[in-house]
């Protein structure tokens, strides 16, 4: 399993280098408004923890999805802020997935669009976001297992 997840890190690494590229030629693009309403928050909003060094809220996606519900980009949105006061900050997004290739796929996709969100969309420098997919091997997955391989947990250090 260490074998596949390093392999897996080594595709998110060249793939994040790749959309580095990418997004400073996107960025004079227009930004298309996301109209799926397909994740929830896993925190509601007033409870919002936003200290740093500390812990985020995360964000719950739907089953094979990767898009932002406007509650989301609230929540990227204040960790971002957070994250521009503190220039010596460095945010931790941890994501886990089902070890399936359609899990690995949406994980690898929410890690982009989480990405692609916070660095050209609030301007927050690649280098200040370190990445990281767990895999998750069962056969049986439970509720529980299916709602922690849809979540995204952030956090700063």
């Amino acid at each position: 399993m260490k074998k596949y997840q390093r392999i897996f890190s080594v595709a998110i690494v060249f793939s994040l280098l790749s959309l580095c590229c990418n997004a400073q030629k996107s960025k004079n693009k227009k930004a298309v408004k996301n109209k799926n309403q397909s994740t929830s928050i896993v925190v509601a909003p007033g409870e919002l923890n936003l200290a740093c060094p500390g812990k985020f809220p995360s964000i719950l996606f739907a089953n094979n999805d990767s898009k932002f519900t406007d509650k989301a980009k609230a929540i990227l949105k204040g960790i971002a802020k957070t994250i521009k006061q503190k220039p010596e900050a460095v945010l931790h997004v941890n994501l886990i997935s089902q070890s399936t290739k359609s899990g690995q796929r949406n994980c690898f996709q929410r890690i982009q669009h989480i990405i692609s969100f916070l660095a050209e969309k609030e301007g927050i420098s690649f280098d200040r976001i370190n990445t990281n997919c767990d895999l998750l091997e069962t056969f049986n997955p439970s509720k529980a297992d299916i709602e922690r391989t849809n979540t995204a947990e952030f956090t700063c250090e």
